[in-house]
Parts: structure tokens; sequence; C-alpha cells
């Protein structure tokens, strides 16, 4: 006897009877109310047969009826499980090209996917290895200048962290950090046939490892700053100028006036850093090498402060502080004119973009834009795996019909093509990993980072991993799951297309255009961004940059003989012409007042 496909019995009445009722009994019974209820449609109406049929169901809820332990055991145990992924082997292999397309789908979107959170997670551990990292703050200096100038720069006067101490006792430690190329780029050497310059050199305060937990290879971090003319140096530098000799105790020459002494060898950092140097030399030895030492001018902010905070001590209270101190100590004009805040060490890659930044930091605004274009990759790779099984609905139909006519349920069912998903997602994430690491090299070259490919199993990365594979598994897996195990038995076996219908179309032409719709946003971002790219490299700065070299005269012998080695230069045939600057354009050096 056949019936329209809106007079059937109450879908939810069915799951609950099959919920309960036990699997072997089942067929018998709900084949008699479906009879029953047939019945009471032609004699009495939808409504009142839908009615009678959820409480037909409830009166079978009877001890003699229901599941016992056994059969969940039964329908949900190692054996379901292992025969699970023995179907899905079976099914997978008995189609390549399909699942060619869903793995090479699925890869490509989730090492994209990989690329971008792996530049996000790079982006975020900024400076988090260091032990106090919650507790450390950097002191910014604003200043009003003449004509209306207003300068916000992240450095500050040399005397700023000594009168932070006096004010404020309960600061557990604070320390200055001084690049030494404020007035050039320092030369050394461990002897005169062989010299290097090195930006990466500054001059701290004995309590740098204080407040910074570096790890150390060699020396003792408690007391390697200590002493005058005493040097730390990195594992690359000790291995440049040392080799394999042990460097504890030896010397290098410093700009052929003075020698430093090497007190300690600092370990790879655990993560990276907005402090990027080589060498940190002890900060009393500056009185040595540069003499007079103008530490109580407040025009010239040429050190960086860094301040350890108790940890009850709040930091906006001790910012507000701040005022009040300048307004004591120094002349009313000048504390009129300066201001100080404070940045928390951890937000200053991301957040902070003041002038004379110790190194380029980053953007929190890359950092929402990448996790948001990994989102949308890795849903437009969903939506593509669920049109692809959607797509094949009607040639598993039968198989759908058959197994449930032999007695397999509908939780089977999902479970058999959830499994699938997730194998399939399994061998995508490997595949994924592969490909990540091939294009490992080209998009650190664009992102301009040191990614590893080893990065992607630190820290909590590979529960994230596992996570993100059995997430996509059960995103993507969920609806075809589902529509698949819902198709009817007796309409699949007399040829129909299943359950289908047009809802179930619908929902995949809005899949479809949802995706189409993605795509062209990030395709339009990608232009925006390629264009923006092309600006940089290819606008006209007001001179050839390709054809300007500069020469770093290497200090006060190099600035006395500058008249000479330009009239030789402007001699050379392939010189057009020379001129000499105190800093390299564009930067910000000329706004301060240097004495």
């Amino acid at each position: 006897m056949t019936r329209p496909d809106d007079t059937r019995p109450p879908h939810g009445a069915d799951r609950l009877l099959a919920w309960f009722c036990a699997p072997a009994l089942l067929e018998e019974v709900q084949g008699d109310l479906h009879e029953l209820f047939l019945r009471r449609v032609a004699r009495e109406g939808l409504g009142h047969a839908r009615r009678r049929y959820w409480l037909d169901v409830l009166r079978f809820f009877r001890p003699f009826i229901l599941r016992r332990k056994s059969d969940y055991r039964q329908a949900r145990g190692p054996f379901m499980l292992k025969n699970y992924l023995r179907v899905a082997l079976r099914t997978l292999r008995r189609h390549p090209g399909y699942t060619f397309l869903n793995v090479a789908g699925l890869a490509v979107g989730l090492a994209c996917c990989l690329l971008m959170l792996l530049f996000v997670q790079d982006e975020l551990a900024y400076d988090r290895f260091h032990a106090n990292a919650d507790r450390v703050v950097r002191v910014a200096f604003d200043e009003d200048k003449e004509g209306g100038l207003h300068v916000r720069t992240a450095s500050t006067p040399v005397v700023l962290a000594n009168l932070l101490k006096d004010e404020f006792p309960e600061i557990e430690a604070t320390t200055r950090l001084m690049r030494y190329g404020v007035f050039n780029t320092p030369v050394l050497s461990r002897n005169a046939s062989v010299r290097f310059q090195e930006p990466g050199f500054f001059f701290v305060d004995s309590t740098f490892f204080d407040v910074f937990s570096y790890p150390f290879r060699r020396g003792d971090p408690a007391t390697a700053l200590d002493a005058p003319m005493s040097v730390v140096l990195t594992a690359a530098m000790a291995a440049k100028y040392f080799g394999d000799e042990d460097p504890l105790g030896k010397t290098l020459t410093f700009e052929n006036r003075a020698e430093l002494t090497v007190t300690g060898v600092l370990a790879d950092r655990p993560a990276p850093s907005h402090l990027d140097f080589d060498f940190v030399a002890s900060f009393s030895s500056l009185r040595t090498i540069e003499g007079t030492w103008l530490e109580q001018s407040w025009h010239w902010p040429p050190v960086y402060t860094y301040v350890l905070l108790p940890p009850d001590m709040d930091a906006a209270a001790f910012e507000a502080a701040l005022p009040g101190m300048l307004q004591a100590r120094l002349r009313p004009e000048l504390a009129a004119r300066v201001a100080l805040s404070l940045q928390p060490l951890t937000r200053i890659h991301l957040y902070s973009h003041r002038e004379n930044e110790l190194s380029a930091n980053g953007d929190i605004a890359y950092v929402y834009l990448f996790s948001a274009a990994a989102f949308f990759i890795l849903l437009l790779a969903c939506i593509n795996f669920v049109n692809l099984v959607t797509a094949r609905a009607t040639q598993r139909a039968r198989e759908v019909g058959m197994r449930k006519v032999l007695g397999a349920q509908r939780g089977q069912l999902v479970g058999q093509f959830l499994g699938e998903s997730l194998l399939l997602t399994g061998v995508s994430l490997l595949a994924a990993l592969a490909l990540a690491g091939l294009v490992l090299p080209v998009f650190n070259a664009v992102a301009g980072k040191a990614l590893r490919l080893g990065d992607f199993f630190d820290g909590a990365l590979p529960l994230a991993l596992v996570g993100l594979a059995l997430g996509v598994g059960l995103l993507a897996g969920s609806y075809p799951a589902l529509y698949l195990s819902a198709f009817r038995p007796v309409r699949v076996l007399k040829g129909g297309a299943g359950r289908g219908g047009t809802a179930a179309a619908r929902f995949r032409q809005g899949l479809v255009v949802f995706q189409f719709a993605v795509t062209c946003m990030l395709l339009v971002g990608t232009a925006v961004v390629f264009q923006q790219l092309d600006f940089l490299q290819t606008t006209k700065l007001g001179f050839d940059k390709e054809h300007v070299v500069v020469v770093d005269l290497g200090g006060d012998a190099g600035d006395a003989n500058f008249d000479v080695l330009k009239q030789r230069w402007q001699q050379h045939p392939g010189v057009l012409a020379a001129s000499a600057t105190s800093d390299v354009p564009p930067s910000t050096e000329n706004l301060y007042d240097f004495p």
C-alpha cells in the first residue's frame, strides 16, 4: 500500500521507538504501527492519526520490549568500530577519484589553515617565555616640542630608571637598554686582522637578567654584568668569534679602545622577542668608553627603560602616579611638556607603534586578519567536502536501503559515515602537514618569518592539530551522515532517490553560493594586498635606492677624515656624488635635541 510523502508517522515518535525498542522486535512493532497509522489516516484524518501514533508508541514502553545493555554493547562495541573502519577503507578504495578530490581539497585547506595558525601562534608568542612576563612593563616617553611637534618614542632619558627606583622603592627592579648604534655601529674584533661591525650591540644595567629570564649556556646570570667592561653574547656570536673554544674569560676588542671580558653565553631563545640583540655589555662600561656622560638630560631619550613590578602592584595605579613624580622632580615648564606611559611587555610587539622602536613590530590587525582567513579557508574546505559527499547520495542510496532492510539502525549508519569522514580528515591532515612543510620556505619569505617545520609539533600545537582534525571531520561529516542515514529503504529500493527533496537541494545550492561568495571575497582581498605590496616595492622615494650605497665610517676617525674620503670617492668614475649624514633616511633621530 502506498501513501503520499506528507502522509507519514511523526518522525520524532519513530526515533523514540527505535531508541528504546529491542532491535529484534523493532521492525515488527514499527511495521504494525505504520499499518495502523495508515488505516487511521484514511478513516479519521492525518492529524488524529499522528496524535494516536504518539500514544501507541508510548504504550509500547514496557519491560519486555526495552533494549538490553547487551544490545548497546553489540551496536557500539569495538567490533562495530572495527567494522566501520573496514567498510570505510573499502568504500574509499572503490572510488579513488572521489577519494582523491576529497583528500586534496581538505589537504589544501588544512595546509593553508596550518600556515596561518603558525603565523598567528608566532605573533602571539612574542616575549612570553620570560618567567615574569606578565609583570614587566616598558616606559614610553612623550614630549611636546617647539613648533607643535609631538614626539611619541619608545625610548626614554637615561636618568629615568634611577628616578623611578628612588620614587617607588617597592619596584622590584629596573633596567636600561641602549643600542650603541645611537653613536655609530660598533666594531668588534678578537685580533687585529679580523674585525666585524655589530649593529646588535647593547649596553644594559646589571639587573637586566633579573628582569628578563634569558636561558644561559655558560656563566651566571646573577653576576654576569656586575663588573664594568663585561659582556654576554649569544651562542651564534660565541661560535663566530671563538669557534669551539670556551669563550668565558676571553676578551673582545671594542672600537680599538677597550677590552671587554666575556662573562656569559646565552642559549637560543625559546620564543621570539622584540629584543633582538647579539651582545649585551654592562652599562657601567659606558663611562669608561665614552667619558663624560649626559645622564641628566631630559631632551635626549637614547635608552629603553623596563620595570619589573611586584606581584601585588597594580600597573594602572603605578602609571597614574607618574605625572605626580614628573611635577615633583622636574621644572614646571619641562614637566608640562613631557609625559610617561606604561606598555606591558607581552603587548609591545603587536600594539606598540612608536618612533624609535627596537625592532619592526607586528600588528594585532594582522593576527585578526590571518585568523579570519584561516577560518574561512577551512570553512570552504568543509563545504567542498559536504557538497562532494551529498553529490554521491544517489550512488549510496541503495547501500543505505539494503543496510536498513538487513537491520541496521540509523545511529549505526551515522557512525559509519562519520567514520569515513574522520578517516578522510586524518589522511588529509597528514597530506596537509607534508604540503605545509614544502611551501613553508616560500611562506617565510613572504611573511618575513623564520618558522620551522618542527614548530608544528611544539607546545600545545600537536593537540590542536588532533582537535582540528576531529573538529573538521565531525563538522564536515555531520550533515552528510545525517542526510544519507535518513534515506527510507522502501522508496530507495523501489527506485526513488532517497530522501532528497527540494529542501536538501536548496541547502546544497546555498552552500555553493556561500562558497563562491567567500572565494570572491578572498580573491579581492588578495588582489588588494598584492597591489599594496607592488606599490611599496615600485613607488618612487625621491632617490634611486638601487644605486645608493651607505658606508658606515666607523667612528670618530672616519668622521674626521670624511673630506679626504669624499674627494677620493668623487674621483672614481663609478661615483656620481657623495655626501654625509648622521642617520640613514628615513631615521627619526633628528627629532631629538642632541647635545
